[in-house]
Parts: C-alpha cells; sequence; structure tokens
C-alpha cells in the first residue's frame, strides 16, 4: 500500500505506566447494543488483575498477571475516560515480530488479553422433602427394605395409639379431665417478713427497737425450746463450745456468746432466746436450693414452729407442672440480716463489730452496711493494729437518715 493511498501514521509515544485489557469470552462474540460492563479488580501488590462480568443468567471471571506484555494497542486519545483511535480507521492490534504499519499521530499502550470463562449459575430446582426423618425411613424399608425390617415397620404401625386416644384412655382410668397450661405466669405472693419496725417515740437508742419486735411474728416459745433443747445451761461447757465449733455445729457468734450468758435466770432466758434466733435466721439465710426444698428443710426446730418460721422468711411458687418450690427473695434475704444485726445489738449494748455477722452470713460488706444504714444506724471505720480495716455498728441518736443507693447520705461519723 502506498503513501498516496494510505498514508502513514506515527508513534508520538509508547506508555509503559499504562496499560489495556482486552477480554475474550469463551462463549464467542456476544452482540449487544449496549455492551457487556466488566468489573475490574487489581490486587494490591499490583501483580494481577481480577474481571467479572454478567449478562444475568451467565457469569464470567477472569484472571491474568501484569508482566511481560507483547501486545500493543494503538489509540489516539489517551487523556480522556475513553480512549479512541482516528474515526477513519478501526483501532490496531499490534503484536512485536510482526510486519504492521500505522497511520497518523497515534499512542501504543501495552495490552492484556484477558480471558474471560463462562459459569452457569447453579439454581436448587428439586422440591423440600418435608416429611421427617422417620417417615423417610419407613418408606425406603417399605420399598427396599429386607423382609425382616419390612415386619419390624409393620408391627410397629400395628401397635401405635393416637395421642388422642392416649390421653382420653388415661383420663378415663386416672378420672382426671386434661387442663390446659396457663398463659400467663402465677403471681407471687409477697413477702410475708416485714423490715424491723422503730417504736413511735423514743428518747434514747434502747428505746428505738423493742426486742418484741423480732419475735412479733414468731411464737417465742420456738426459741426457747430451740435454747433448752440444743444449749442446756449444765451441758454448755468449754469443751462442748470447741467440739462445736470444730463441727461448724452452730454460728460463730452463738459460740463466743454462749460463754458469756448471765447467770440471772431471766435475763438468761432472754439472752438465749435472742441467740436462738440469730442462729435460725443466719441458718435460713445460708440455705441452698437443695436444702430449702428438702422434705426437712430445718431438723433441729421442732413443729409447728418449723412451718411457721418457713412461713415468714420465704414463699411458695408455681412452675409450670403445678408444683410448688419454696423460695427465699433477696429483699426477705436483707430482712433476716436486719433481723441479725438488730439481735446483736440487742445483746451487744447497741455497738458491735460488722465483722461478727459477715462472719456467719458470707455477704458483701455493702450490703450488710447499707441495711445497717436502713436500721439507722452509724458504721463508723477504723483500723486495727494489724492495719485492717474495722468497721463498727452503732444505733445512737440522732439515727442516720438513708436515702437509698442512689441518695446523699449523711456523714458515717456521729459525734
Amino acid at each position: 500500500m502506498s503513501q498516496t493511498e494510505s498514508p502513514r501514521w506515527r508513534i508520538r509515544r509508547v506508555h509503559e505506566n499504562r496499560c489495556a485489557l482486552l477480554p475474550q469470552f469463551d462463549c464467542g462474540k456476544l452482540a449487544s447494543r449496549e455492551g457487556l460492563p466488566v468489573e475490574i479488580y487489581t490486587h494490591k501488590s499490583k501483580s494481577k488483575v481480577f474481571a467479572k462480568a454478567t449478562n444475568g443468567n451467565i457469569h464470567f471471571s477472569g484472571c491474568i498477571p501484569l508482566s511481560g506484555s507483547t501486545t500493543y494497542l494503538a489509540v489516539e486519545d489517551v487523556e480522556t475516560d475513553h480512549p479512541t483511535v482516528s474515526s477513519k480507521t478501526k483501532p490496531r492490534i499490534l503484536t512485536f515480530g510482526r510486519t504492521f504499519s500505522i497511520l497518523g499521530d497515534v499512542e501504543l499502550i501495552p495490552a492484556y488479553k484477558l480471558p474471560m470463562r463462562k459459569c452457569i449459575e447453579q439454581t436448587n430446582t428439586r422440591a423440600k422433602d418435608e416429611r421427617s426423618f422417620g417417615e423417610r425411613y419407613e418408606d425406603f424399608t417399605k420399598n427396599f427394605g429386607t423382609k425382616t425390617l419390612q415386619n419390624i415397620i409393620k408391627s410397629r404401625e400395628r401397635l401405635q395409639v393416637s395421642q388422642t386416644s392416649a390421653v382420653a384412655s388415661a383420663s378415663e382410668t386416672l378420672n382426671e379431665t386434661i387442663v390446659e397450661e396457663r398463659a400467663a405466669p402465677a403471681p407471687v405472693p409477697e413477702d410475708t417478713v416485714e423490715f424491723p419496725q422503730r417504736n413511735a417515740e423514743f428518747t434514747s437508742a434502747k428505746g428505738v427497737y423493742s426486742v418484741h419486735e423480732v419475735f412479733s411474728r414468731i411464737d417465742a416459745e420456738c426459741f426457747d425450746n430451740y435454747a433448752a433443747n440444743n444449749w442446756a445451761f449444765e451441758v454448755v461447757n468449754k469443751d462442748k463450745l470447741i467440739e462445736w465449733a470444730a463441727n461448724d455445729t452452730y454460728s460463730k457468734y452463738v459460740l463466743q456468746r454462749l460463754g458469756q450468758v448471765s447467770k440471772n435466770e431471766n435475763l438468761r432466758k432472754m439472752q438465749l432466746r435472742c441467740l436462738a434466733a440469730y442462729d435460725i435466721f443466719t441458718y435460713i439465710y445460708k440455705m441452698k436450693v437443695r436444702e430449702l426444698r428438702s422434705r426437712d428443710p430445718m431438723p433441729r426446730v421442732e413443729e409447728p414452729y418449723k412451718t411457721q418460721i418457713m412461713d415468714v422468711f420465704s414463699r411458695v411458687i408455681m412452675d409450670g407442672k403445678g408444683r410448688g418450690l419454696r423460695t427465699i427473695s433477696m429483699k426477705a434475704k436483707d430482712k433476716l440480716v436486719a433481723h441479725c444485726l438488730l439481735l446483736q445489738l440487742l445483746l451487744e449494748d447497741f455497738r458491735v463489730d460488722l465483722s461478727l455477722l459477715q462472719n456467719d452470713v458470707k455477704a458483701a460488706t455493702t450490703r450488710l452496711t447499707n441495711v445497717a444504714f436502713m436500721l439507722g444506724c452509724h458504721v463508723l471505720q477504723g483500723r486495727s493494729p494489724s492495719g485492717i480495716t474495722t468497721r463498727t455498728v452503732v444505733l445512737k441518736l440522732p439515727l442516720y437518715q438513708y436515702k437509698g443507693e442512689g441518695g446523699r447520705r449523711k456523714s458515717r461519723s456521729g459525734k
């Protein structure tokens, strides 16, 4: 071809930092007016290129390394978003080692042939089998199973009883009726135990609480019998106290205080009554669920006082099967702690070390101090010679004004 018929093009520039991708679909040429969009993804090392395309049902994907290209694309305008060649000619693909001629001023861009392979989207057209595994097993055994397995299936079908017939037969036999379960849960009864109430008028710390307030809901005879049966005056001696302490039979405070009871008959009776109540209350506080729901939760307390005490400090809730389960709420445990602390204050002249109660109930210090604040007591914090922090509960006037967990409190160290 002569220069007059087709003027020779000139190479303006050969690009090294740019490249062109030439997708080649393995299904041949695709006729489309709008073309098939191809999404290009470059590896973070910029050494590979990933591409994908789709027309709705058929998906294409391809991957090639970007190195060592021997193919170039001749384009006229590289700076535009879509490089184009001369309007008079089609784009030329140039390969080294071949004879070619170019026309006009063009630029060469390295080109890579990107093979695009198709993958047809799989659709699950199989109908879902709604039968259970047992039903499918029976169907398979009837059609393909051995004679022995088929006989087993037939025997099971012959002996099978419908659920309705079984319920009707059981109801007629036991003379019961089917009761539908209630949708709403059974109402939870309120705690019957109350927080110790203060006297209406008092002029000293001794008049704030009455000892009868602790025994207002339970007969005092219960605690008198408990003390008489377990702590007879002639039985309680030093050796017996050591034995009880080794076996953890009674509360630590009770064992410490039993050796200090008064010799006065009336005063000794009142002190033993308070110690008996304290021991029973701490025992109930430490009860676990299994012990609380056993047939005999308090073996050392006799009837009918055992039932009376449990009804005061615990409650019965109904489960889904209609059974009554006994439980103790957290509020009831706080009230148990309040009764125990009040008994200690009455026995120790309204000033007691908080660790005595904490060693018996194993409760957190914050919880015990909050109960002391609710009783109107002051909690004095100090430090022993060995460096251990001590807290002393003192009931004195004016009483401590407790405003709850989030409210501001007055100074804990009263004058």
